[in-house]
This record gives structure tokens, sequence and C-alpha cells, in this order.
């Protein structure tokens, strides 16, 4: 999905949202432990519900600053883990300064407060360990990845071939491969399904509801010759028609310049001027 007009992972935004939440939890039980409250969850809450949300809020935007939820740090376990050891102490530093800084404005005293938060954030360390390992779990298996079917057998449709073979963190499955007519097939990109259903009216579409396809991907650099009949058929139907240089940079987050055209950059909505530019 799109945020800010940046691509963002839902592995990682699902991430996140499950972290917060949790650490919140986590700081939540732990300072009712500590001060003694006891009895249900009410409406007049002793504990600092506003304090609490504050931490935690200073938490994730200090997870999201070092690139904890990058995605590429998600799916590479040793890279997370050497960069959640590093972050959570400075965390700690961070939530201190905050609490010091609040005692010193004269708000309250909260030096009740550090022992219980170093708790919270000591806990959460092995949780977020635990919690990451169970995403990359589902999140690598077939049936949470988007299904793509691959319109073209060039060098396009060969480096999205190689961009999912390398990358064990790739979000989709390719599905198949139809040639277009006259197109010079890469040996990498061997089609998978045969150039004639394209001259077969509705059998493109027939094939994307059989195979369960998610998006269509035009992985050529010739656009004439398109089987438009074939995508506006799909497209009407529901499914995602995306072109090969949009779907490499939000799958791979980098921006192919070999195959960048400048009809791209014309059509892109990354770009964006404010009086800051001028």
């Amino acid at each position: 999905m799109r945020l800010f007009r940046h691509h963002v992972a839902i592995p990682g935004l699902s991430l996140a949202f499950v972290e917060t939440v949790l650490f919140f939890g986590i700081l939540y039980v732990l300072f009712r432990f500590h001060f003694g409250v006891s009895g249900p969850i009410g409406l007049v809450e002793p504990v600092d519900v506003g304090l609490l949300a504050m931490v935690t809020l200073v938490t994730f935007v200090t997870m999201t600053a070092v690139g904890l939820y990058n995605r590429k740090i998600f799916f590479h376990s040793q890279s997370g883990v050497a960069r959640a050891a590093v972050t959570f102490p400075l965390i700690l530093v961070l939530v201190f300064g905050v609490l010091n800084l609040l005692e010193l404005s004269g708000h309250a005293d909260y030096r009740g407060y550090y022992a219980v938060c170093a708790a919270g954030i000591v806990l959460q360390f092995p949780l977020i360990l635990l919690v990451r390992k169970v995403f990359v779990t589902a999140f690598n298996t077939d049936l949470l990845r988007n299904r793509i079917l691959v319109v073209g057998s060039g060098p396009q449709a060969a480096k999205l071939l190689e961009l999912n073979r390398q990358q064990h963190n790739c979000h989709f499955v390719v599905s198949g491969v139809v040639r277009l007519a006259d197109e010079a097939v890469d040996n990498q990109a061997a089609p998978t399904l045969p150039s004639e259903m394209l001259s077969t009216r509705h059998a493109l579409l027939n094939y994307v509801r059989d195979a369960n396809v998610d998006e269509i991907v035009v992985a050529t650099r010739e656009k004439r010759g398109l089987p438009v009949r074939h995508l506006l058929e799909c497209r009407f139907a529901g499914v995602r028609v995306t072109d090969y240089a949009t779907f490499w940079e939000r799958e791979s987050g980098q921006i192919d310049l070999e195959e960048l055209q400048p009809s791209w950059l014309i059509f892109s909505d990354g770009f964006k001027m404010s009086w800051r530019r001028d």
C-alpha cells in the first residue's frame, strides 16, 4: 500500500501495529502490578495512561527511525537482532530523558516509573524477537503472497523471475509468464503459458480466475502489440494491472535505472513541488 507517496509493505505495517500494542500492554500490566492496582479495568484508572502512550510512542518512533521495520531487516533475523540490540539501550536512554524532563517541569514525581519502564523495555526485546519469528514464518508462505502473471518474456520478465528466486522475502509468486507476439524470449524467462491464449477471447481472464492471480505485471519494453482488450477485461474484473517499473519499485524498494523510461517519470506521482523546493 502507499502511504505519503511511499510504498509501505503490509508485513511491516502489521508488525509495527502488533509490536506497539504489545509494548503498551506490557507497560500497562507492569504499572498495575508495581503500584499494587487490583481489580477489573475501569473507566477511571490510577495508571497514567497518557504517560504509557507517550513512552510507547517514543519506542515506536525510535524503532522506525533506526529501520527496524525496513523490509530487508524484517526478513533477516541476524540483522534485526543486531540492530535491536543497539536500539533498545537507546530507547531506554530516551525514555529516561523524557521522564526526567517531565519531573523537571514539575508535572509529577515519576521516580517509581523508571524501574517499570526499564523492565518493560527489557521484556519487550525477547517478545519482539518471538513475534518477528512468527511473522516471518507466516508471510513467507505462498498463501499470503500475491500471485502475479507476467505479460512478456523479455529481459524485464527475466529480472522479475530472478528477483523472485534470489530474495526469500519476496511478497509475490509468479504464477505464469505469457509471451507477446514477435517478442524475443529471454532464456531466463521462458514462457510457461502459450501465446495463443491471447488470441482466444476471455482466455486470459479465465486463466487469471482459475489460477487465483492477484495482479498482472506488464513486463515488456515494447508497448505496441499489448493485448489491450485482454488487459482491460481483467482490469474490469477487479484484477490489478501494473507496469514493470512501478512493480519493481514497490517490491525491491529501488528504481531500475536500466529499464527507466521518460513516460514513467512523467506519469509517476513520486514528484511533489512545494515552497521548500522553489
